[in-house]
């Protein structure tokens, strides 16, 4: 008995043996690789190149959005498992409008072009644009069938939510519930200032120095010109008008009128030198990383609920949003519901 057990055990290691050479001496083609089907839509295939561009994509948008350098398992699992949950939503959208005879008009077809043309423009010009396409290895027709595809897309949507509305009950529950947060405004303070900034806020041909010890340098150099400014606002004289002619910020148009502003919104320095002022009363030199500010307190706008009235539209335009999207979600889960959908895991 124990020869036999004996015999089964040299005949698995061999044979694991022989299946482990036999895997390292079988090559995955590339070619075949990227062909592979990883889900199916109803019988349309969903290809892995066509997934691992997606991937990229999600994995490249996600670091420079978060500005993380290397995306950990847990994290490359759910961006994996998002992509194709968004292909096959996307296929199915699709598949609904070809059943539904889903066109676009010669005036959609018009205002995708113009926004192609926009993008062009945005990204320094066609030749730039080329580049760009060329970087991420995609072409202008791809990028138009895209935009068509989503085009019709969205026309499926308003169409499945077009007779949606919100009754007034709903619009004051969503109030009621919502009024602390959305419809609270935060104490606000409105200023004039005058900026006097450091060379390469002014010039983006300047080079911010590397080193505190040159940036200091920087500072040194444009502090007698703020002192002198400081002095005339001190002396009295008219404020705006100081604005336009020695402030280095775009405000000096409107005599350095900046809009009204919350906590958290502008650098701390700057807001906390406004906090110490009364309406009227001007600071000292603020140091900030733009350089040194004057600043003038016009007015402290007080803490605000706004009421129902006030908002009614907008809290319309909520109300109609959110059940748009609820509808939105709960049709595409009977869609997949009835879909034939499967998913080849071990080919992503």
């Amino acid at each position: 008995m124990l020869k036999v057990r004996k015999s089964i055990l040299i005949s698995l290691v061999i044979l694991l043996a022989l299946s482990f050479t036999a895997c390292n001496l079988v090559k995955v083609d590339p070619e075949v690789d990227k062909k592979l089907v990883v889900a199916k839509v109803n019988g349309e295939e969903i290809l892995k190149e066509e997934y691992l561009d997606q991937l990229e994509a999600s994995k490249q948008n996600i670091k420079s959005q978060y500005g993380i350098e290397e995306l950990d398992d847990d994290m490359l699992e759910s961006i994996r498992e998002d992509v194709i949950d968004g292909m096959i939503t996307k296929i199915l959208l699709l598949q609904k409008v070809k059943e539904k005879n889903i066109k676009l008009s010669e005036q959609d077809n018009k205002n995708i072009e113009e926004y192609l043309e926009y993008i062009k423009q945005a990204s320094g010009g066609e030749d730039q644009f080329k580049e760009l396409l060329e970087e991420q290895d995609v072409t202008e027709e791809q990028i138009l069938n895209d935009f068509k595809e989503s085009e019709k897309i969205n026309k499926l949507l308003d169409d499945l939510t077009k007779d949606i509305d919100a009754s007034e009950k709903e619009m004051k529950d969503f109030y009621d519930e919502n009024k602390e947060t959305l419809f609270k405004q935060s104490e606000q303070w409105e200023t004039r200032h005058i900026l006097i900034a450091l060379p390469w806020i002014v010039d983006d041909e300047k080079q911010e120095p590397e080193s505190e010890e040159e940036k200091n340098k920087e500072y040194d150099k444009i502090k007698p010109k703020a002192e002198e400014v400081l002095k005339k606002v001190k002396a009295g004289e008219d404020f705006a008008e100081l604005a336009k002619q020695y402030s280095d910020d775009t405000s000096k148009d409107d005599g350095g009128l900046l809009p009204p502003f919350s906590t958290g919104q502008f650098v701390p320095e700057f807001e906390e030198a406004t906090k110490q002022l009364k309406v009227g009363q001007t600071s000292d030199l603020v140091k900030t990383v733009n350089g040194y500010h004057i600043i003038k307190l016009e007015k402290t706008i007080p803490e605000k609920v706004s009421s129902y009235e006030e908002k009614e539209q907008e809290i319309k335009t909520y109300v109609i949003e959110q059940k748009k999207n609820e509808l939105i979600s709960k049709t595409l889960e009977d869609w997949k519901k009835k879909a034939d959908i499967k998913r080849y895991k071990r080919n992503y």
